[in-house]
């Protein structure tokens, strides 16, 4: 519409979009606009992505089994959409193949635990068996490394309990002892911290800024083996954007013609590029002159205290910029 000369060759090559080529052009956007989400939503950086894998994934796989089924107005985004499903059963296809650990980091998201790991892998699979299992296997799992943090806060626990006999002189707390020892020899498994996370409800709340790793902080007295283990699991990041594009700005940082710059210097480029990018508010100046004249007189009463009174101080100069200079453009 405004390309004059484009608008011609579209009309000599008899290829100007009609309406079904919108149309199709608006289905096309659609689908691909899930695919943008999830892509935002699990290469994220500043925020827990692990609980998040797991309900995308089902979510991706509805959408693309609805595309597969033939559509004669869309058979070309249909045949889009068997071949994503193809590359989609080959990671996801055998459920035997998957990585415990993101099952794991679903159960630690207080809005899903256990119930939902089951919801999810019915919608996905069709194998009933194969599902019962596998959600068995992830339980087992669970209960595993939560043991394995549970062993190691007992050998803390012994450990500064073996400084504090010391320093009391031998004094044993004879209740405590004959618990642990009533508890390994029954075997007692039951009513740990994860039987009671597990058996409480979950929480109702969806909001897209919902803090996993607040509500563990806040609920760490009453889990304490668990909040650690929610931790370390939550924070594994499931993509590898944000590390591969690090590498990326490094090697463009450090190249054939800058090979002598130090690691500090590297570093220092490489953060502060990062930070000026994510500073998405204007620098006011201005704004700042308050502040700076303050700096001034508190300057001058400690040179005046200490008797150089007669140097005269550089006066800070403030230029005056636009309210919609950036940054870095400042720098």
């Amino acid at each position: 519409m405004s390309d004059k000369q484009f608008q011609n060759e579209l009309e000599m090559k008899s290829g100007v979009p009609d309406s079904c080529d919108w149309d199709s052009a608006r289905r096309m956007m659609k689908f691909l606009e899930q695919f943008y989400q999830f892509t935002l939503k699990v290469s994220g950086s500043k925020y827990i992505t692990s609980n998040l894998f797991l309900p995308e994934v089902g979510n991706l796989y509805n959408l693309l089994r609805n595309w597969v089924i033939p559509d004669k107005k869309d058979y070309q985004l249909s045949f889009m959409a068997t071949k994503m499903k193809q590359k989609y059963d080959k990671y996801w296809g055998d459920v035997d193949k998957m990585n415990k650990l993101l099952y794991i980091a679903a159960v630690l998201d207080p809005r899903l635990k256990l119930q939902f790991i089951g919801f999810t892998l019915k919608w996905m699979y069709n194998d009933e068996k194969a599902v019962s299992e596998l959600t068995k296997d992830i339980e087992l799992a669970t209960y595993e490394l939560y043991a394995h943090y549970e062993n190691q806060m007992e050998v803390g626990e012994d450990s500064s309990s073996q400084t504090e006999l010391d320093d009391n002189g031998g004094n044993v707390d004879l209740v405590a002892e004959y618990m642990k020892q009533m508890q390994k020899e029954r075997g007692v498994v039951n009513n740990t911290e994860l039987d009671r996370y597990l058996k409480e409800g979950v929480e109702k709340s969806m909001d897209a800024k919902f803090n996993v790793l607040g509500w563990w902080k806040v609920n760490s007295h009453r889990f304490p083996t668990l909040s650690r283990m929610a931790r370390d699991v939550l924070a594994v990041p499931v993509s590898t954007v944000s590390s591969e594009t690090a590498f990326s700005t490094g090697g463009r940082v450090l190249n054939d013609f800058r090979s002598s710059l130090t690691p500090r210097i590297v570093e220092a480029l490489i953060c502060t590029q990062d930070w000026l990018r994510a500073y998405s508010s204007a620098c006011l100046v201005e704004e700042d002159s308050e502040e700076i004249d303050n700096i001034d007189e508190e300057l001058s009463m400690i040179m005046n205290a200490i008797g150089i009174s007669d140097v005269p101080l550089p006066r800070i100069h403030t230029p005056r910029m636009s309210p919609n200079v950036e940054a870095s453009t400042n720098i």
